[in-house]
């Protein structure tokens, strides 16, 4: 089945696209229809004239200074708020001349779009091509597909889709423009006018408006990041490979169902089996575990595993009240995993996952739990590090 893709706008946070097609395609995806608004019609546009390659390569080589008017150390130093005295005069100078030319030198970025976007290659390809932006001088918000777009214009236009509110603005085709996020940021509608209804939307949640759609028109797949993708214009290169891996990974959890809150896990393991593990607990380490946490209760100790060790835990764990049981210890291994630094950008077998968390966490020498937590009152507050130390005393007692 082909697709069509809507790409939502937010700026820096368009790598995350980038990662997620390239996903798609290792899947066998093909698209019929591309619609983008501000830097979803940028990528939008060279996905579908056929350059996804060196697409991908201009997001894995991204720097600031390829965007805005600033060297990429000035660029580095302000999103560190590393700055010196030096650096405070030279963006006062900066600040005056930006007042002074009515927003952010656009040079740059429009030199990358006309180095990247093939207007011949983009009019010829198979793939439909669609963007949103705004025009001030009509005052209204515009949806075109390629065929509507006059021959000559489409850099122009993708530059008008992006033309974000803190760019200097420039008449572009005789016209006034601002970025299309404000009239529709995920141009779904768009596709559902031509007639697109397999549609895949990736999101990532940039400023702008998101119009209604009918969902009953649509075959709707969405994929979305469960993190921060960071700034409008965080154009560093670790956050731009941060978000291409998170894109492509998250497109995996989707289409072949992994688990896990922040790693990818292919169970190779029952939710049953998972449980079997806390039922095969000695009633005596129960006993100790509920110490640890604070617990004194006078009951059976399946019981008070059950109704108060494990509550709490997804308590702590944050946890849905109507999570399963296995979904509970598949987020306490994923949060100990982060603490443990396991390399988070790859797809492990549970059982896999499961013995990498146990040798690492062999290597640490955890605090006796006693020492952080004096008789922690049930449903009592606890500082993070009473909390990472009691992950960890769990995972002695209950799985390495």
């Amino acid at each position: 089945m082909r697709y069509a893709l809507a790409l939502e706008g937010g700026g820096a946070k368009g790598a995350y696209q980038m990662g997620a097609v390239k996903a798609l395609y290792e899947l066998g995806f093909e698209f019929e229809a591309v619609a983008g608004t501000s830097v979803g019609a940028l990528n939008g546009a060279m996905i579908a004239q056929g350059d996804f390659k060196r697409a991908y390569e201009l997001w894995e080589n991204m720097k600031p200074s390829m965007v805005v008017d600033m060297t990429d150390a000035e660029y580095q130093k302000l999103m560190n708020l590393q700055l010196e005295r030096e650096d405070w005069k030279t963006i006062r100078s900066r600040l005056a001349k930006l007042i002074k030319d009515g927003g952010v030198d656009t040079a740059p970025l429009r030199a990358l779009v006309a180095d990247y976007i093939d207007e011949e290659k983009l009019r010829q390809s198979p793939v439909d091509f669609g963007l949103v932006t705004i025009s001030l001088t009509d005052f209204k918000g515009m949806e075109l597909y390629k065929n509507e777009i006059p021959p000559g214009q489409i850099t122009e236009y993708v530059l008008a889709s992006a033309n974000h509110p803190a760019f200097k603005n420039e008449p572009l085709v005789g016209k006034w423009f601002t970025d299309g996020g404000m009239f529709d940021n995920l141009p779904i509608n768009l596709l559902l006018r031509r007639g697109y209804v397999n549609i895949i939307a990736l999101r990532i949640f940039g400023l702008g408006m998101k119009q209604r759609y009918d969902s009953n028109r649509a075959n709707m797949i969405e994929i979305a990041p469960r993190e921060d993708l960071g700034g409008t214009f965080d154009f560093t290169q670790e956050k731009t490979k941060h978000n291409l891996q998170l894109g492509y990974y998250d497109v995996y959890r989707h289409f072949q169902k992994l688990r896990g809150d922040q790693y990818y896990l292919r169970m190779d393991k029952s939710a049953s089996e998972i449980l079997d593990t806390l039922f095969a607990l000695d009633d005596e380490v129960i006993q100790s575990i509920a110490e640890e946490m604070g617990l004194d209760e006078d009951m059976p100790a399946k019981r008070l595993l059950l109704e108060k060790v494990v509550p709490m835990i997804a308590r702590y764990l944050e946890v849905d009240a109507t999570a399963d049981y296995d979904e509970i210890v598949i987020r306490l291994l994923d949060h100990v995993a982060a603490q443990l630094e396991i390399p988070r950008f790859e797809i492990y077998d549970f059982s896999q996952f499961y013995r990498l968390v146990c040798d690492r966490y062999e290597t640490r020498k955890t605090s006796d739990m006693s020492s952080f937590v004096r008789k922690i009152p049930y449903g009592g507050m606890v500082s993070k590090q009473v909390r990472e130390e009691l992950y960890y005393q769990i995972m002695k007692y209950v799985f390495c």
